[in-house]
């Protein structure tokens, strides 16, 4: 890898998204979590984030990201949208609700990529 010392190099204090650094991260431990029997792939994240869809828990009626599960989101196959940026809160649940606030429909159906 090298580094680029140009006008296209990024500032030190620059901001940078890390969800696709942080992708594999996450994989590997949702996936010891469905190994360990505490998660499974068929889970929906709603069910272990409750702001998951802008709700308590349950979610709104008729809102696509409903239908998502965590293997569709592990497979890039659940169909959400980028949401633009986030600026997220002091907690992860906090973070995950703006995340999905700002993912308002599917560009597909979840699973049938």
């Amino acid at each position: 890898m090298t580094l680029s010392k140009g006008p296209s190099a990024p500032m030190p204090d620059a901001r940078m998204a890390v969800q696709s650094a942080s992708g594999w991260v996450s994989t590997v431990v949702i996936l010891a979590l469905v190994q360990n029997k505490t998660l499974s792939l068929d889970d929906t994240p709603q069910r272990h984030i409750p702001s998951w869809g802008g709700g308590n828990g349950t979610g709104q009626s008729g809102d696509p990201r409903m239908s998502v599960t965590l293997r569709s989101l592990l497979a890039r196959t659940s169909g959400l949208t980028a949401g633009g940026e986030v600026e997220c809160g002091t907690s992860l649940v906090e973070c995950a609700g703006r995340i999905s606030d700002s993912m308002r429909g599917l560009a597909f159906e979840p699973g049938k990529v």
